[in-house]
């Protein structure tokens, strides 16, 4: 999962996304090139426009006191 960092309409099915927006949108499957394209500057903004939302760690369960 991915956030918009910078406002960009997607080229490829003309979606306004928002700076905060979680990208892609429910329903939209982006292919690779695709998200290397707007996370980095190799597109036509020539700028970043998305960034990877870091994965919340699972917490570990509590043991269960042996009595």
């Amino acid at each position: 999962m991915y956030k918009v960092v910078k406002d960009f309409t997607d080229a490829t099915d003309k979606h306004i996304y928002l700076v905060g927006d979680k990208y892609p949108r429910k329903g939209v499957k982006p292919s690779e090139d695709r998200i290397k394209e707007l996370s980095t500057a190799a597109n036509r903004r020539g700028e970043i426009l998305i960034e990877e939302i870091a994965k919340p760690k699972k917490k570990a369960k509590a043991k269960k006191d042996k009595e």
